[in-house]
């Protein structure tokens, strides 16, 4: 089955067949909540949303992704690991 016949069936508002740049000009990815504002410390940063809604009420990104080995030190330490090895 081809994208253009499922995306029908999936209910779906994403469009399988668009480029980067058509997705970004494309008013209606705009208005239909394609991209939401992620906090990034005293700004925001905008990011694409996830194009599934599995709630009935609208959430909202609390935080940006944190980076590689952000919380490393602090998993190891729940997990009684102690420091990373050199």
């Amino acid at each position: 089955m081809t994208a253009g016949l499922a995306a029908p069936r999936l209910r779906s508002f994403w469009s399988p067949v668009q480029t980067i740049d058509e997705l970004i000009a494309d008013p209606q990815f705009h208005a239909g909540g394609g991209v939401v504002e992620v906090p990034d410390g005293g700004f925001t940063t905008p990011m694409l949303a996830t194009p599934a809604d599995f709630t009935v009420h609208a959430s909202a990104p609390v935080s940006r992704a944190p980076g590689l080995g952000q919380h490393t030190e602090e998993v190891l330490a729940e997990l009684n690991r102690g420091e990373l090895d050199s």
